[in-house]
């Protein structure tokens, strides 16, 4: 029969009392770190609110017609930016709002709104009078107006003319008109398969 003496029970006890001890100091220190991280989650959560709300009323708040500047920028497939500024008068911005829903919101102020939309379809200028062609140095490029005259819109990249049937290599040295975005397209997928990398 082993025997236990009294100290050693005690020693034990205090041992089995000091680890509770310890162990419900830990839990409190880690409730009281969890209350005071969402107290201050909640506080700046408040805070973002409180300045989103100043900000949008700041913005967005019309007590009465306000006119500002609205820039409408449209990408075209042939990569032309158009720029339309118009001086708008806003009575409701939930009419406002409507009227640009097709737009993509860019840049705004108190005085102005830039929004920006890409089209599928040929910038104006190259529906009127664009062309296919070749630059000197044999780039591909869109003119306004035929190769000859010389009015670059916009280069691509170097084709190896050579590579091209001969009834395609010589549209586009007199210039090839542009006469779709199906068209365009086509044209410079054709045009790929002998630019020179």
């Amino acid at each position: 029969m082993v025997t236990v003496g009294r100290g050693e029970i005690m020693s034990k006890n205090k041992k089995q009392v000091m680890f509770f001890l310890w162990t419900v100091g830990l839990m409190g220190a880690l409730l009281f770190y969890m209350v005071q991280h969402d107290r201050s989650a909640e506080a700046e959560r408040q805070s973002e609110a409180s300045i989103n709300e100043e900000v949008s009323k700041e913005v967005f708040e019309v007590t009465g017609p306000k006119t500002i500047d609205v820039v409408l920028k449209t990408e075209y497939i042939d990569g032309t930016v158009e720029q339309e500024v118009i001086s708008e008068t806003i009575w409701s911005m939930e009419d406002f709002w409507a009227e640009y829903s097709d737009w993509q919101l860019v840049e705004q102020d108190k005085d102005k709104m830039v929004f920006y939309k890409k089209s599928r379809d040929l910038s104006p200028v190259l529906k009127a009078n664009g062309y296919f062609g070749v630059t000197e140095n044999d780039v591909l490029s869109i003119f306004e107006g035929k190769p000859e005259e010389e009015n670059v819109i916009q280069t691509f990249f170097q084709i190896d003319v050579g590579k091209l049937e001969s009834n395609l290599e010589k549209q586009i040295k007199i210039g090839i008109p542009i006469q779709s975005s199906d068209h365009y397209e086509e044209v410079m997928a054709s045009f790929q398969k002998v630019k020179i990398k």
